[in-house]
């Protein structure tokens, strides 16, 4: 079986004191809450991606040709 990607693991002393116990409620609220931001960030990038396939490179603006050349031929 191939893996692929870091693996990495932290060592660390459980401290009680950091420990927050959830109650079922809040935890499903917080699930929510994480999925529509989720979906949210998800909705913004392709929206991004969408509008720079539409818009295109930007191109340079074309100048007249009174104002590019000022010499007269």
């Amino acid at each position: 079986m191939l893996r692929f990607g870091a693996i990495g693991k932290v060592y660390h002393a459980l401290n009680p004191k950091l420990t927050v116990i959830v109650p079922d409620d809040d935890r499903s609220l917080i699930n929510l809450h994480l999925m529509h931001t989720s979906y949210f960030l998800f909705v913004m990038v392709i929206t991004m991606f969408c509008y720079a396939v539409i818009k295109g490179r930007p191109s340079k603006l074309r100048q007249s040709n009174t104002e590019f050349c000022s010499e007269k031929l």
